[in-house]
């Protein structure tokens, strides 16, 4: 049974390291899009285009800081954490879930 056990922990390890290398590029792909309206967004939409810069850099940033999460941490400490989260704030992990979801949709597929 423990050769199981070893397959299954390096198929996880592959997926963590999938899902990391696509939160980093969806944030890269984020910031290059935000960096590409603003260029093409004129003076009169700078007040507006500014708070757009401010939520998709917060948005890009927690992308790439939970890419670097993924990366440095052990899974097993990753299953304990989201199991904390998910027991003591089940609302409020599924709205995160599904924003970052559609988010990420939306950076990659474009």
């Amino acid at each position: 049974m423990e050769p199981n056990l070893n397959q299954e922990k390096g198929r996880i390890a592959a997926i963590k390291a999938s899902l990391a290398d696509k939160l980093d590029a969806g944030s890269d792909a984020l910031r290059s899009r935000t960096e590409s309206l603003s260029v093409s967004a004129g003076e009169a939409a700078v007040a507006a285009d500014g708070k757009l810069t401010a939520v998709t850099g917060s948005v890009a940033n927690g992308m790439s800081s939970t890419a670097q999460f993924l990366r440095e941490t052990d899974i097993d400490r990753i299953k304990e954490t989201v199991e904390v989260q998910v027991r003591e704030h089940p609302v409020r992990t599924l709205l995160v879930a599904l924003g970052a979801g559609y988010l990420l949709g939306k950076a990659l597929r474009r």
